[in-house]
This record gives structure tokens, C-alpha cells and sequence, in this order.
């Protein structure tokens, strides 16, 4: 059990990258501790909205918006969101794109969402009521905000969370209205057109195998190589000390 990410292209700032590699680090942990499968896709286009991330589980589809913003939140349905520092009480306005807060922003983001869905899996619309989508915007600091505050008409679906609280708030959002296998899950990513993500630094593993059919030349194991694996997977079974590779 494990994450498997995705990504449309580099974040264009670095606090987006930056809060995508953290997310991926956390939800890794996450997924292996509670031997869960979960996808994080990150900064790719529907139509013509762009979206930050999106978690996708067995039965929850979540979208995010990071916001690099900490302090105390005043958030308001219709109008801007001000967060004020605790420590010099300066206020700055949290923006949503174009749109005047967050909330407004995922709203239009979860509406392109529903629409692509809804035209390009329609064999699933009967096991997914893809309205249950939810949206959580993810501050990278801390924040305080009184989650009384949300209106009744948006709390079920409609999120805000920080990097104290978004593992444990991402794993609690589920829906009843929400079954997707896990090829249902690769299908929704094909039809998104994204590439496998994988974090700066990070080797990229293959599993050690003796010439499986359909291997390219390239990877292909040479006569020497197979030897030495043979070699060494009888060592494991039987040896002592140490096993030696040098060269290629």
C-alpha cells in the first residue's frame, strides 16, 4: 500500500512547490502506516481552471488550493478572507486567483471538475454522485479558525485545514455516494493526461528481474549481470559476511 502521484508540470512559485513535495511526504508516511492506496495529483487543468492538487481515495475525491498565508482566519462567504498575524496584528487579504476568496475559487474549480467527470466516465456516473466531491484549501502554516463559521449550505463538502491538521483531515473526508476501484482511479488520470510524479533527490526503482518478455534492450539484465544476481539471491538464503558488487 502506498501513494501514487502525479503531476501536470512544476508549480510556477516555489511555496506551491514546496507545499506539493510536503503533502507528498506526509501522505506517503500516511498511506504506508494505514496501508491505505491514495493519489496525489498536482497543478494540471480542466477545461480551462487550473487546480493546485487533488486527492483521489476508493471514496473521496478532494481538491485542493495551497495558500502560503499563517495566523488567524476571518473568513467570509462572499467577501475576502483576512488573516492576521498573531505576532505583529498586521492583516493581509487571502485571495482566491481572480476570484475574490478561496472558497469562490474551488467552487468554480469543483464545477469544471463535476463537468469533465460527469462527460468523460459517464459508465461511472451511476456509482459516483461526483457532486460529493469535496475541496479543502491547505494553509502551509498555522492557522486558527473556528470551523462554526462555515455555513451549513457549504460544510459538507467544503474544507480548511493546515500542516497540523491535513493528513488527519484528508483521511476524515469520505462520502457513501463515492466507489472507485482502483482502475476506475487510472482512468480518471488518463483521461486528465498526467505524467507520474516523482520528488526531487528520489531515485527512481526497478524491480530486479532476469529478462522479463517484453523488456526493451536497453534495461535488459547482460549475461554477467544475471550471474551476479543469481549469485546474490542465493547468498541471501545461505550466506554469511558480506556480499560484494563493484562495476556495472
Amino acid at each position: 500500500m502506498a501513494l501514487k502521484a502525479f503531476r501536470g508540470m512544476p508549480f510556477g512559485h516555489t511555496h506551491e512547490n514546496r507545499a506539493f513535495n510536503d503533502l507528498f511526504d506526509v501522505l506517503q508516511q500516511h498511506c504506508v502506516s494505514t496501508e491505505q492506496d491514495w493519489y496525489l495529483l498536482g497543478n494540471f487543468y480542466v477545461g480551462s481552471r487550473e487546480l493546485d492538487a487533488m486527492i483521489i481515495k476508493p471514496n473521496a475525491l478532494i481538491i485542493i488550493d495551497f495558500k502560503e498565508f499563517s495566523g488567524t482566519l476571518q473568513f467570509s462567504e462572499d467577501g475576502p478572507w483576512l488573516m492576521t498575524c498573531a505576532d505583529t496584528g498586521d492583516s493581509v487579504t487571502v485571495k482566491g486567483g481572480a476570484s475574490a476568496n478561496p472558497l469562490r475559487q474551488l467552487r468554480l474549480n469543483k464545477i469544471a471538475m463535476l463537468d469533465f467527470l460527469s462527460r468523460n466516465l459517464k459508465d461511472l456516473n451511476s456509482l459516483c454522485n461526483w457532486r460529493h466531491t469535496a475541496a479543502l484549501v491547505a494553509f502551509q502554516g498555522s492557522v486558527e479558525f473556528d470551523r462554526q463559521h462555515l455555513p451549513g449550505g457549504i460544510k459538507p463538502w467544503f474544507h480548511i485545514s493546515d500542516t497540523r491538521s491535513i493528513v488527519r483531515d484528508l483521511d476524515a473526508i469520505v462520502s457513501k455516494e463515492i466507489t472507485l476501484s482502483p482502475d476506475s482511479i487510472e482512468r480518471i488520470i488518463n483521461a486528465l493526461g498526467i505524467e507520474s510524479f516523482v520528488p526531487a533527490g528520489v531515485p527512481t526503482i526497478r524491480e530486479l528481474c532476469d529478462q522479463p518478455a517484453g523488456r526493451d534492450a536497453a534495461t535488459r539484465l547482460t549475461p554477467l549481470q544475471s550471474q551476479v544476481l543469481h549469485d546474490f539471491r542465493s547468498w541471501l538464503q545461505t550466506g554469511n559476511g558480506v556480499f560484494r558488487v563493484s562495476g556495472m
